[in-house]
């Protein structure tokens, strides 16, 4: 079962030559719907980031930007198994998310 804060391999081949990997933001207590809510991680170097709005996470030794302001739903049956966590980045990525639906 995929956790909150999970890493997954974006299943969009085309879409995951710049946005390789998917985190998981949903709750674990809505695990029984069919969509899960995600935002991409996208390589450091290929945009600009807001440290604030987009936390910087690191997976396989490479920087990324949670890109909290591309966040959207998708199939659960079409993500494969996490290939790792970034719970402990817990705080900052709700600040993230409270920055885009509350202003603050």
């Amino acid at each position: 079962m995929l956790r909150q804060f999970d890493i997954v391999v974006n299943p969009d081949a085309q879409e995951a030559q710049i946005r390789p990997y998917l985190v998981i933001l949903q709750s674990n207590l809505l695990s029984g719907l069919a969509s899960i809510i995600v935002a991409p991680l996208i390589a450091r170097e290929r945009m600009a980031g807001a440290q604030r709005l987009n936390p910087i996470v690191t997976v396989a030794g490479r920087e990324y930007w949670l890109a909290t302001h591309e966040l959207f739903a998708v199939d659960r049956r079409v993500l494969r198994a996490a290939v790792g966590s970034i719970s402990e980045r817990r705080d900052s990525i709700i600040a993230a998310i409270d920055l885009i639906f509350l202003g603050f």
